[in-house]
């Protein structure tokens, strides 16, 4: 029976209250607040209240889907009602400020970033017997925050960065900061929870961030920046410690990682966890396909017939509640279990064959084991030097992999905008875009409540 972090916590209400600044979140005079975060175990349900927003509809739970992996290449949403016409603005770019899953998303992951400072901020007033899980509870805090503003920096540039508990008059002044600013705090969160966690967990606690997932983020952070250095060296100790460990390893058999029965397995490094059968566990079907909703044929045609990849993509289920295999479990009420693959070990490979090739191209070196690692397990043929002579189709082969390889899984609209490639693989599918796209307004409510001089809108919104 799977176990499951992700609970109701009584403390929701504390964390999450609403209120009308950008942050949306109680202010820390709150005596309720003050009088709760006195033992470990309150520490815990912080933390545990942390992953469960980030598993909620306004992130992995539903919004992710829409505003990176609908809005790419692999995933059309032929349905304009859908969501009152709301959804329908990220397939077809015609994105507004006021749209309300975007101030949705924005509310929930500053929601996120609020519960992780309080652990990060008061942790240090509670005694712990055990300075391991102390220690432990502080990296995840810290990951878990990497993580949120990971996305912020990638959907909308320049944010508030938050990294205090700040009263509702403090947060209603704090400005947006340059986006190098919001990736150098990413990395130093990073660096503070690969030195806290644990590698492995036992069962009671897997699906809790690891220093291998830290590394891994960290790497795939670096690799956004293009420091190249950094990412390999990183990257390095992941393999490094596949090598020696065997944790994690590439499955032998693609259909396996994302067996409902096999969650969990060696080659997941991080997923968000779900459980079926209870509404503040479980999630909707994801990419729900009817007569006129998700269209996976584009994604579906680019892979070759002897690709083992290809069947994840088929729907399943009946009527007009289909979703693809590889992210499939027969639904109760049309809700699902199935966990959301955050990092796997197969992207790990490709991040750092993708980071050699970018350094230097090597006929005979470790980038083409790398890559071929993940191809070959697909079924599909090794490349050599002859089929990717230079660096330019190298390069172009281990995107094109990266696309086939994790499918879904919310990484494919970033891959393209951050190698140059979203106008020209949107346009093969109907879009005329324009940089400014690349990012998401910023919501209008937000605005609205501390004023555009304190929170502009992106360009050309």
């Amino acid at each position: 029976m799977k176990t499951r972090i992700y609970t109701v916590m009584l403390l929701a209400g504390i964390l999450f209250s609403c209120g009308d600044d950008f942050l949306d979140r109680t202010p820390v005079s709150n005596t309720t607040a003050d009088a709760y975060y006195k033992t470990s175990d309150d520490m815990v349900n912080a933390v545990n209240a942390i992953y469960s927003k980030v598993a909620g509809s306004g992130q992995y739970g539903a919004n992710y889907l829409q505003l990176m992996e609908y809005r790419s290449d692999n995933v059309k949403n032929n349905n304009p009602g859908a969501g009152g016409g709301v959804l329908y603005q990220f397939e077809t770019f015609t994105d507004v400020p006021s749209n309300s899953t975007l101030s949705a998303t924005w509310l929930s992951m500053y929601q996120t970033v609020y519960a992780a400072n309080i652990v990060i901020g008061r942790i240090d007033d509670v005694t712990f017997k055990d300075t391991s899980l102390k220690a432990r509870l502080l990296g995840e805090a810290y990951f878990l925050r990497a993580l949120t503003y990971f996305h912020f920096v990638r959907l909308w540039g320049k944010v508030p960065l938050v990294l205090t508990e700040v009263s509702i008059e403090e947060s209603a002044k704090i400005k947006r900061s340059p986006v190098a600013a919001v990736y150098q705090a990413i990395e130093t969160d990073l660096d503070s929870a690969i030195k806290k966690l644990p590698d492995t967990y036992s069962t009671a606690d897997l699906g809790r961030a690891t220093s291998i997932a830290a590394k891994s983020l960290l790497g795939k952070v670096y690799l956004y920046e293009g420091k190249y250095p950094e990412a390999q060296t990183i990257l390095a100790q992941v393999i490094a410690t596949a090598t020696s460990s065997g944790i994690p390893q590439l499955l032998t058999n693609v259909k396996d990682v994302f067996s409902i029965s096999n969650e969990m397995n060696k080659e997941i490094i991080f997923a968000i966890r779900y459980l079926k059968g209870n509404a503040n566990t479980d999630h909707a079907n994801w990419y729900n396909s009817g007569d006129s909703d998700t269209d996976l044929s584009a994604i579906t045609a680019a892979y070759s017939p002897t690709d083992k990849r290809k069947d994840l993509m088929a729907l399943q289920g009946s009527g007009s509640n289909k979703c693809p295999l590889k992210l499939y479990e027969t639904p109760i009420s049309n809700r699902q279990g199935t966990d959301f693959p955050v990092l796997r070990y197969a992207d790990v490979l490709l991040m750092m064959a993708e980071v050699l090739n970018s350094q230097s191209y090597d006929a005979n070196g470790l980038a083409f084991t790398y890559l071929n690692n993940v191809r070959t397990r697909a079924g599909l043929t090794a490349y050599t030097s002859a089929d990717l002579p230079d660096q330019a189709s190298f390069q172009k082969a281990v995107w094109n992999e990266r696309r086939l390889e994790l499918a879904l899984e919310c990484d494919r609209w970033f891959d393209l905008v951050r190698t140059g490639q979203a106008i020209n693989a949107m346009a093969t599918v109907g879009y005329t875009i324009h940089p400014y796209q690349y990012l998401y307004p910023i919501p209008q409510k937000q605005i609205d409540i501390v004023g555009s001089d304190v929170l502009d809108q992106n360009d050309n919104y």
